[in-house]
């Protein structure tokens, strides 16, 4: 993919310019700037990840359309009508950025990564179109003669015109936003890491030989439906289930991307797998996909909590949680619901004879401990292993807690020296209970995760999932999100926050470049148009609303208005769309990409082209008809407003 954008960047700077020099010399530029960047990206410590590696590819946009614009004035011999845009245009993308350091959450951190890149971006191809762009064309375009600066129509906007230009933005704002509104919202795309996770949960008290069994006929099941490269099973841990020994997980690796063929991305092998390995008695046997974000959850799924607010009774806890899973597997929009809380286990309750334990001065501490270490475990301490440090713990032998019985051999020292038989100060009981209790916020919880379908964003599973527990849960119960589904539900996506901040950004640095309130709201609209048409592309496609869309609509608005800074309204349409064409160019790769990351990509470069299009095919013919229109007084000097 890396070869074909480039491939389409030098096709469309050929096509333009004409001449191998010219575009040698806005490739060279950016790849300046682009060293610059990652150097203090290596000095500030920041790693290269999925995020920055977006805001590069928007930084790239940025840095080819200003070097381009820069060199195109060189060789027209109007150098010095550039110096002050770039200026302005690294500015523009230093203040836009400082936006995206108000979001606050999880998601107020991942955009923070990504405004740091594209800050440090503004400086960096400031300086280059300054002082590296015009003494490269004058080195390899030195046949380009040097012309006198051309003089600037003056043009003074009416009051009527700028109501109507003022109305236009804000419908084109507003519109986007009412869009977006409309569409579904993923916090980030659910992406195809090639890795399936199988929990597998048998039935309490089953052995060890009989989980191997199972899991064995597990995986040849799934190896008959789908090509797995690599498999690794850990016996003993669950993914939703608590750990035991009646339970097991099993990572299974894909082929590579390049391998597979239609109908074999991660989530329609998952489809395969769960239909094989649906029909099999002995176990309880999910199939979910990694986490799109790694940390946030154990695997891609909804995660709503269910929280008993009223009593701690963990048997209608478990009760209430499985009746929500089974209304929750008739929903349309569920493609499998899971619940590893269960109140089935087997369990020995003891009740200790205080008065007994007083009469043989047996002290209670005493008692507790001797039952820990024979029926539990106890951590001694660490050990030092070369770099490893290594916890240890000890447990009694098998033979010595297999059965209730046990007890009877255990005996406790009293406070006179003698052995006490514990047997002689307890009695117990069997009874079935959780494996594990969980809390939040002191209250008893579980979770009943779904894995939406296909095509299903989060927005929508989250939605219906709120409807069906509204309507199902007692009065006594209350409800909670964990996982990704907390995020996205705590901290919004802050869309109205940030266009509005980012279109208020460009209109000051506009405002400043042309010393004119008036004109800089008149440029406010194709800019608006282009934040419009990304919406509307995602729209159109039916791409949720992600994180990686939200930044590039951010910079839609910044890389949009910095074309604006080095065009003017007399130029014909042709030599003004060229930039955002170049940039459209640019990012189409990004929407026919595939394999790992394949959804943010798409996501990011459908935002970006569709705005740029949108830009260069309606909002600059339309600006320029309106401004033809409204604007009068030819000639006038433009310093008031």
């Amino acid at each position: 993919m890396k070869i074909v954008r480039l491939l389409f960047l030098a096709l469309v700077l050929l096509a333009v310019f004409r001449a191998f020099w010219s575009v040698f010399v806005p490739l060279a530029a950016s790849l300046v700037a682009l060293s610059l960047v990652l150097t203090v990206m290596a000095v500030s410590g920041c790693f290269v990840t999925v995020l920055s590696l977006y805001a590069l590819t928007a930084a790239l946009v940025f840095m080819v359309g200003v070097s381009a614009a820069v060199q195109s004035a060189c060789c027209a011999g109007h150098l010095d009508e550039t110096r002050v845009p770039a200026l302005a245009a690294g500015a523009a993308v230093a203040v836009a950025s400082l936006v995206l350091m108000l979001i606050g959450g999880v998601q107020g951190l991942i955009l923070r990564q990504l405004a740091a890149v594209f800050a440090v971006t503004g400086v960096a191809t400031a300086f280059v179109a300054v002082a590296v762009v015009p003494a490269l064309s004058l080195l390899f375009l030195s046949s380009w003669k040097v012309r006198p600066e051309r003089p600037v129509a003056r043009t003074k906007p009416t009051s009527a015109a700028l109501l109507v230009a003022f109305a236009a933005v804000a419908a084109l704002a507003l519109g986007a936003m009412a869009l977006s509104a409309r569409m579904p919202r993923d916090f980030v795309p659910n992406e195809d890491f090639g890795v399936v996770l199988v929990d597998v949960k048998t039935k309490d008290g089953t052995s060890r030989p009989q989980v191997v069994d199972i899991v064995k006929g597990v995986r040849e099941r799934i190896a008959a439906v789908c090509d797995v490269e690599k498999s690794c099973t850990v016996f003993g841990e669950g993914i939703f289930s608590p750990s035991g020994e009646n339970t097991a997980k099993m990572y299974l690796v894909l082929k590579p991307w390049s391998e597979r063929g239609a109908g074999e991305s991660t989530l329609e092998c998952i489809a395969r797998m769960r239909k094989a390995v649906s029909d099999i008695p002995e176990a309880q046997i999910s199939l979910l996909s990694l986490p799109t974000v790694p940390g946030m959850g154990t695997a891609a799924y909804v995660s709503p909590l269910v929280l008993s607010t009223a009593d701690n009774d963990p048997v209608r806890l478990s009760y209430e949680a499985h009746r929500l899973q089974a209304i929750l597997k008739r929903s349309p929009l569920a493609d499998d619901v899971t619940c590893g809380y269960n109140t089935d286990s087997p369990h020995l309750r003891i009740h200790v004879d205080r008065a007994k334990c007083e009469l043989m001065k047996v002290p209670l501490s005493s008692l507790f401990a001797t039952l820990q270490h024979n029926l539990g475990s106890v951590y001694v301490n660490d050990v030092n292993l070369g770099t490893q440090v290594n916890r240890v713990t000890v447990m009694s032998d098998w033979k010595g807690r297999s059965a209730p019985e046990s007890l009877a051999g255990l005996y406790v020292r009293s406070t006179t020296g003698a052995m006490v038989p514990v047997s002689a100060l307890v009695e117990y009981e069997e009874e079935l209970g959780p494996n594990a209790v969980y809390r939040y916020n002191r209250y008893l919880y579980c979770t009943v995760d779904m894995a939406q379908k296909a095509g299903v964003s989060l927005e929508d599973a989250m939605n219906e999932i709120s409807r069906i527990f509204e309507r199902e849960l007692p009065r006594d119960y209350d409800t909670g999100w964990s996982g990704i589904a907390f995020e996205e539900s705590s901290t919004p996506g802050h869309m109205g926050l940030m266009v509005s901040l980012s279109l208020l950004a460009v209109f000051l640095v506009l405002m400043v470049r042309f010393e004119s309130w008036r004109r800089a709201a008149l440029l406010l609209l194709p800019t608006s148009a282009a934040l419009f048409g990304g919406v509307l592309a995602l729209f159109a496609f039916g791409v949720p609303l992600s994180l990686y869309s939200r930044f590039a609509l951010l910079a839609l608005v910044v890389v949009t208005a910095s074309f604006l800074l080095f065009s003017s309204p007399d130029e014909p349409w042709r030599r003004r769309a060229f930039l955002p064409l170049l940039a459209a160019a640019m990012m189409v790769p990004l929407v026919f990409t595939s394999g790992a990351g394949a959804a943010g990509s798409r996501s990011f470069g459908l935002t970006l082209v569709g705005g740029f299009l949108f830009f260069a095919l309606v909002g600059l013919p339309v600006a320029g008809a309106f401004g033809r229109i409204v604007l009068r007084g030819r000639g006038a000097k433009d310093g008031e407003g």
